[in-house]
């Protein structure tokens, strides 16, 4: 597959690949905050003897594809570098929908299973508030971008552990220029 592309070297003579050898690129982009699964097939060909014809044969051999949720790719957005721009933070997805396909299903590792992501935050320490329409704050949390990270993630339980019911809610991100400030929908 053409998107499938060689990283590193291998060993002389080695038949075993090391970890990383390949990678995807995925140009397809993020589907409204969907998290993405993605199974990797082994292929080989082979010859065996036919029986039947009494000649050899090509035979191509392939793995069972595979993916569960415990191994599924959460899309994130790289922090933002110098100066702010307040238009490229957002929250996806925007409105967030309950009972959505692509929610998860809870578990031990996501008690929730659902979440929205405010993406391309400062390359800094922020705080990330949200706020009902009448100005009570739901949540306040910190985020450090300092790392790369541009993406807080949010499960959408308030500061008082309840969940966040339907509504319009705005947020703000404070950073060090200043603030940025939005809106987004949840629907459950």
């Amino acid at each position: 597959q053409t998107d499938v592309m060689p990283v590193g070297e291998t060993d002389a003579g080695d038949n075993i690949y090391p970890i990383g050898r390949y990678e995807y690129l995925d140009g397809n982009g993020i589907i409204n905050g969907k998290v993405h699964f993605y199974a990797v097939t082994a292929f080989a060909v082979t010859e065996v003897f036919n029986p039947v014809t009494g000649e050899m044969e090509e035979v191509e051999l392939a793995g069972f594809p595979s993916a569960v949720e415990a191994e599924a790719v959460v899309p994130r957005w790289q922090s933002q570098e110098g100066e702010i721009d307040c238009d490229m933070v957002s929250v996806v997805p925007n409105p967030y929908r309950g009972q959505a396909e692509w929610d998860l299903i809870p578990s031990e590792r996501d008690p929730t299973g659902t979440k929205i992501a405010f993406a391309n935050l400062p390359e800094e320490v922020v705080t990330v508030n949200i706020y009902t329409l009448s100005g009570d704050l739901v949540e306040s949390a910190e985020h450090d971008g300092r790392s790369g990270n541009g993406t807080y993630f949010w499960n959408l339980i308030t500061r008082n552990g309840q969940n966040a019911v339907s509504g319009v809610y705005l947020y703000s991100v404070e950073h060090s220029g200043g603030v940025c400030r939005g809106r987004f929908v949840i629907i459950r």
